[in-house]
């Protein structure tokens, strides 16, 4: 009696398929996945960003020792984000993560003093000479924005001369955890280069 059951469950559901391909009901397409790897200094808010913008809870938001992945979901794919922690002792090793990326993200805090900003250029500019990453798109993502004393995006694009070096590759944002929108729409921005090639709005500076 049993398997009389589950054979009908399953020329009902078989059915019901044949039905819906009859009327042109496709069940949606899966969404594209990229491979983006994220770094930067520690404290320059990775990891705050990244939870905010996948919905889990900030308050608690620790350095990252290692690696972490977050999966980033928008409207017409999902980014793999593979986030490094940004220590001097984990820097070194950061091209150990690098393999299959699609994208950069690169965090750096707006409010960070010039020392601490040097520090971060040659890390970025050092990662980005690797082979593996020498060609993909970049996010620059500049933090902190609700601070009187940060440098927007475009300051600290001209100050790095990233447009001399990799001209319509790389993309610039302003955020900070105060309006998910935004950055909702840095990440959507860069996306949309991954997916289509498209290069969006850059030098944006986002109050959030």
């Amino acid at each position: 009696m049993d398997n009389i059951r589950l054979a009908c469950a399953a020329c009902r559901i078989l059915i019901y398929r044949l039905c819906n391909r009859i009327r042109g009901h496709q069940p949606p397409a899966p969404k594209k996945e990229k491979q983006v790897v994220c770094i930067g200094l520690s404290g320059s808010g990775k990891s705050t960003a990244l939870a905010l913008i996948a919905g889990e809870p900030i308050k608690e938001i620790q350095s990252t020792n290692g690696f972490h992945v977050k999966d980033v979901i928008l409207s017409d794919c999902i980014l793999n984000v593979k986030e490094i922690g940004g220590s001097e002792k984990i820097r070194k090793y950061w091209r150990h993560y690098y393999g299959g990326a699609q994208g950069v993200i690169f965090m750096v805090d707006g409010t960070t003093n010039e020392q601490e900003l040097e520090t971060a250029r040659v890390a970025m500019f050092d990662a980005l000479k690797d082979p593996q990453l020498c060609d993909l798109p970049i996010l620059l993502l500049v933090t902190h924005q609700d601070m009187e004393n940060a440098r927007s995006a475009s300051e600290v694009a001209e100050l790095w001369n990233v447009r001399e070096f990799y001209e319509d590759s790389v993309m610039e944002y302003g955020s900070s955890i105060k309006n998910i929108e935004q950055l909702k729409e840095a990440f959507s921005a860069f996306a949309s280069i991954l997916l289509h090639g498209v290069v969006g709005p850059t030098n944006v500076n986002v109050d959030i």
